[in-house]
């Protein structure tokens, strides 16, 4: 009862700060405007970014099989990409449940325990961090003067002092009560429910270092790229939806999947919200209208949301069907 209570909780909290965000993305914008644009707007185009999204989660699911494969697992990719599709309309409802989901309904169709898995999503969660933190790195190297000459005119990071007291001794107490835990283990280690914590995330770390097993590495790299590749696309592709964006680049489209990964990494729900305001503040950075970036935010974001919500019911009724099967290879068991 408590774990569903906090649950809802953590639910409604995550819509109320979502809730916050959409009403300070679209605070500029007419609406009037909007809907203009939104009457116009040629959907063939935002079709084809639909087929690129689910491209992107069939190569993401056979990159994370390969991790799968690599602990002794062999899902079939149609499976590997159903239990990846129920995840993400879990996190749809609330925000890092689709890891768990994902991982339960591959016990119950495939019989792969819940720890390798979870290990696999691990790593495929920490590559994926560290692409988008690569790509951030070099966007800001490459657009530095453009944000300054941007920032240099918020009149809260105006005031902004890096050099600050309070923000200084905010660091040294987080960094001092690491210190303390890391210094207690031994002494916390002997409590029943810090040893199973510290057992569990021993299992799952070790699951996550199976990709020292992947026997064809170019293979796993090469699905990394076109996952992100067609990630590009998908606002690529609706710019043409759009008079307005017609006329945008290949190079701006990178710079608003980039900015759009950072705002769906906050725990909102589907995203919404942090999304819409990620791409309202990029056009606005570059200096293009926010009732265009308003538009394709929308058109970018909700039929996306929607599909999610209907190909991840599907995928998880599918999989719970199934007559369970072992997948793991005969030499490992």
């Amino acid at each position: 009862m408590k774990e569903k209570a906090g649950m809802i909780l953590k639910y409604l909290l995550g819509l109320g700060f979502g809730g916050l965000l959409m009403v300070a993305a679209f605070r500029q914008i007419d609406f009037g405007k909007v809907s203009l644009i939104l009457q116009q707007t040629d959907y063939r185009w935002v079709l084809l970014a639909l087929v690129c999204s689910l491209a992107a989660n069939w190569f993401r699911a056979l990159r994370w099989r390969m991790l799968l494969q690599a602990s002794g697992y062999n899902p079939s990719p149609l499976h590997s990409f159903c239990a990846l599709q129920a995840g993400y309309m879990a996190n749809n409802a609330v925000p890092r449940m689709g890891e768990v989901t994902r991982c339960t309904v591959l016990i119950r169709s495939d019989e792969i325990p819940f720890v390798v898995s979870a290990g696999t999503v691990v790593t495929e969660r920490a590559i994926d961090v560290i692409t988008l933190l690569g790509l951030i790195a070099g966007i800001f190297l490459m657009e530095f003067k453009t944000l300054w000459q941007y920032f240099e005119t918020v009149p809260f990071l105006q005031n902004f002092n890096l050099m600050s007291p309070v923000l200084w001794i905010g660091f040294l107490l987080l960094a001092g009560l690491a210190g303390l835990l890391w210094y207690s283990k031994d002494k916390l280690l002997k409590i029943p429910l810090f040893q199973k914590i510290w057992q569990f995330a021993t299992d799952v770390i070790q699951s996550a270092m199976s990709i020292r097993n992947l026997k064809q590495v170019n293979l796993f790299l090469f699905y990394t790229f076109i996952v992100w590749f067609l990630y590009i696309l998908i606002p690529y592709f609706t710019f043409f939806a759009i008079p307005e964006t017609a006329n945008h680049s290949f190079y701006f489209a990178l710079i608003l999947m980039i900015m759009g990964g950072i705002g769906m990494t906050l725990p909102v729900p589907g995203g919404v919200g942090p999304f819409h305001n990620a791409i309202i503040f990029t056009f606005a950075v570059y200096g293009f209208s926010r009732d265009a970036g308003g538009s394709l935010a929308l058109l970018v974001h909700t039929p996306q949301f929607i599909l999610i919500l209907l190909t991840g019911a599907i995928a998880y009724f599918y999989l719970v069907l199934q007559t369970p099967q072992a997948s793991k290879y005969p030499s490992e068991s």
